[in-house]
């Protein structure tokens, strides 16, 4: 749950500088996270694209799915499993 938590902050922070424009949130990005205090860095090639309000993308093998109104991203990460 941590780790994802930190990933869910990492991708709301990616978004923080441009908030004004969905179409601004498009685009690859390489995250950087931890797991825990003494836990080595730990990175994942993250894509975003988004249609109006809608987010979706990849974060290495997850699925991304969610939505961008205003300044408030909702996302939702799924294994392939789903």
């Amino acid at each position: 749950m941590h780790r994802f938590l930190t990933s869910l902050f990492l991708v709301a922070a990616l978004v923080a500088p441009r908030p004004s424009s969905a179409a601004g949130l498009s685009g690859a990005y390489i995250a950087a996270f931890t797991t825990g205090p003494t836990a080595e860095t730990q990175y994942a090639r993250v894509s975003l694209t988004t249609d109006g309000t809608k987010v979706s993308g990849t974060w290495g093998d997850r699925t991304i799915a969610g939505t961008l109104v205003g300044t408030k991203v909702e996302l939702t990460f799924s294994d392939r499993t789903g």
